[in-house]
């Protein structure tokens, strides 16, 4: 599932290419995905699209009375063409002959909420992590308010930390030297500045080189971060085989040398 990396470069590549354009038409061949009913969501979607951003791991299309929330799902793709290739989910159509295809989402969705229902929407979710005002001290306070949950649990839970999911968590645990079943509350002054460091760092770093390789902008053009540790067999800093342990329902990678194991919660 994309995360905030390749939304964050999706919503950038779709203010670059989308924002000012007219839409007039969308068609559906999955209804479910929806929110409404095609022909109301096609008559409430429509004029110019005014702006594009990401929210958690949502991209957002603003128009002039509400926004087109799209979440990807697992695997989905975005795909800005002037006429349809194959027969996708979804196509937003446009004036001016050029679409907006989404396809190849597992449990992904296109919602229409109005301006009431988008404010809602975001306030939903916790806070966003490269924002310059999440700081030590935020992420310090969601440690102590889940002081027995495992760090890599709490990273994923949207509703405390907004963007990050299964594939980043590992990473930042990762990067920060820690095993990502730790209890939040197990950490010490330094790990956890380590982590607040690492959050910023890996997050920035795979912003800024278009996410993972299993995903592309709207032009086509691929993410080019590479992994460290998730779906690895070996370490990449290290060489050591990566293990797994399931936390919360999910398997999480890490490295046995380089992520210490103690005071661990599963």
């Amino acid at each position: 599932m994309p995360e905030l990396p390749e939304i964050e470069h999706l919503a950038a590549s779709l203010r670059a290419s989308v924002v000012g354009r007219e839409l007039v038409d969308v068609r559906c061949r999955q209804p479910k995905m929806l929110n409404l009913p095609l022909a109301e969501f096609a008559r409430r979607a429509r004029g110019p699209i005014v702006g594009a951003e990401r929210r958690a791991k949502s991209c957002l299309l603003h128009l002039a009375e509400g926004s087109i929330w799209l979440h990807l799902g697992l695997g989905g793709e975005v795909t800005l063409a002037q006429a349809p290739l194959g027969d996708p989910q979804l196509a937003l159509i446009f004036a001016d002959g050029w679409q907006l295809l989404v396809d190849k989402t597992f449990m992904g969705h296109a919602h229409f909420l109005s301006e009431e229902e988008t404010a809602r929407q975001k306030q939903g979710y916790g806070p966003e992590p490269l924002q310059s005002d999440f700081g030590l001290p935020g992420l310090e306070a969601l440690l102590r308010r889940r002081p027995k949950q495992a760090i890599k649990a709490l990273l994923m839970d949207q509703a405390r930390l907004a963007g990050v999911g299964n594939v980043y968590s590992d990473e930042v645990c990762h990067a920060a030297r820690l095993y990502p079943a730790r209890a939040a509350g197990s950490l010490d002054s330094a790990e956890r500045r380590q982590l607040f460091q690492s959050l910023k760092s890996v997050l920035s770093e795979a912003v800024a080189e278009g996410g993972a390789s299993e995903y592309a902008d709207v032009r086509g053009e691929r993410g080019r971060y590479e992994m460290r540790i998730h779906g690895a067999e070996l370490c990449r800093i290290c060489g050591t085989p990566a293990g797994k342990v399931s936390i919360g329902g999910r398997t999480a990678y890490y490295c046995p040398a380089c992520q210490r194991s103690q005071e661990a919660v599963v």
